[in-house]
């Protein structure tokens, strides 16, 4: 079926959340685990789609389903042993360089996080890691949501300035390094 059949309501289903579910967890998850995780998607599902309106909806769920599920193997640190796994259906699970490229954009982010005063760094912390809505900062902080959204587009600007500048350092030491071994 094409996403112009779908609609918001036929895409907001149980039966077609546990599809997904199953589809994504390559059918190693238990039943309860799997209702748990077909409603939180069903919750952000209806969440997202009362925020915008989205052209494609089947789409649109299955990213939310695809984040639900792998954000709860993040938190649980679920790890299937490699002799279960027959490569055929689930290559996109051993993607090792992903994982290496996401370890070395976190630290780039630490690094740069780092550059930040201590209220920018909490104000990030509080707004990005603990999921605090503006409204909740202001009211904590006594400051206008206004200032706050400056306040995250400034420490933005900077984390950003400092990644550019450690990528352009690490840059210019692979260059150098690789003309030296030349001469």
């Amino acid at each position: 079926m094409t996403d112009e059949l779908h609609t918001q309501e036929s895409v907001l289903t149980p039966e077609f959340a546990r599809a997904l579910v199953l589809r994504i967890a390559a059918f190693r998850i238990a039943s309860v685990l799997l209702e748990d995780l077909s409603q939180e998607a069903l919750l952000r599902g209806v969440r997202a789609f009362q925020r915008i309106h989205v052209e494609h909806p089947s789409a649109f769920f299955a990213k939310i389903v695809r984040d639900t599920v792998f954000e709860h193997w993040r938190r649980e640190c679920v790890w299937f042993p490699l002799e279960d796994l027959d490569p055929r259906r689930h290559s996109y699970i051993l993607q090792i360089e992903e994982r290496i490229d996401l370890e070395r954009r976190m630290e780039q982010l630490r690094e740069a996080l780092r550059y930040l005063s201590p209220q920018e760094r909490q104000l990030i912390h509080l707004h990005y890691g603990d999921d605090c809505s503006l409204g909740h900062l202001s009211a904590m902080s006594g400051k206008s949501i206004s200032a706050l959204k400056m306040m995250l587009l400034r420490a933005r600007a900077k984390i950003r300035r400092a990644i550019a500048a450690n990528c352009r350092n690490r840059d210019f030491t692979r260059s150098t390094k690789a003309r030296s071994h030349v001469s």
